[in-house]
């Protein structure tokens, strides 16, 4: 019976999860690569383990921090885990159906959290780790799949620790400004639409409103701008 009640005090944790921010995690490699070349963001990937204290932290401390998940949404977001130590929560989707998925990471299935960190995240891993899987690390990836910063407290040697959100945030800031910042979903539809119609205006061979429906997208080339 004194094992029942701390099981039960788990399984009603589990249940309820960390509140969904709905943050723009990819599901797959593919998918990260084709949503950050599409809107003009980087990459920023989280990866860890579950079995020790340093790698718990970075979830606490890093991705459940709203300072954090507000300039998390400037990035395509990547969370890579082997382990399943942390368990899986319940969640509604839009549609009102209820799924299972990652704990840490509602927006994904453990499923594609460990596909992640098996087949995707160890090509980031600077030369000096000689292949070594060492956590908690952040890796910030541009769309050409080329490494533009990498966040880690600590030695290859020694381990890593947990990097303070504040610094996280603040590299997260540093490459912004020097890559620039992409465009969000609602500006995404907006310019597929406006593409679209140009595309339509383009084959009706009306230059004028080729370059007026260019000009109303947000990645449209300056020279076209009305």
């Amino acid at each position: 019976m004194r094992l029942l009640v701390p099981l039960l005090l788990l399984a009603a944790t589990l249940a309820a999860g960390p509140r969904n921010p709905n943050l723009p995690y990819a599901k797959t490699p593919k998918e990260a690569v084709e949503m950050a070349r599409t809107r003009g963001k980087l990459i920023f990937i989280t990866v860890i383990v579950d079995n020790d204290d340093q790698n718990r932290a970075t979830i606490k401390g890093v991705l459940h921090d709203k300072a954090w998940q507000r300039i998390a949404r400037e990035f395509v977001l990547i969370y890579a885990n082997k382990d399943e130590e942390h368990g899986t929560v319940m969640v509604k989707t839009k549609k009102g159906k209820r799924v299972q998925r990652d704990a840490d990471v509602p927006e994904l299935t453990t499923e594609q959290v460990r596909n992640f960190a098996n087949s995707y995240v160890a090509a980031f891993y600077p030369e000096e780790s000689e292949g070594i899987y060492r956590t908690p690390i952040h890796f910030i990836v541009d769309a050409n799949e080329d490494a533009v910063d990498v966040i880690y407290n600590g030695d290859w040697k020694g381990g890593f620790n947990a990097v303070p959100v504040s610094t996280v945030i603040a590299r997260m800031k540093k490459a912004l400004l020097k890559h620039g910042k992409g465009i969000n979903e609602k500006q995404y539809e907006r310019l597929k639409k406006n593409l679209l119609d140009a595309k339509t205006a383009r084959a009706r061979k009306n230059l004028q409103l080729e370059i007026s429906c260019c000009s109303r997208s947000p990645r449209c080339p300056r020279s076209w701008r009305t």
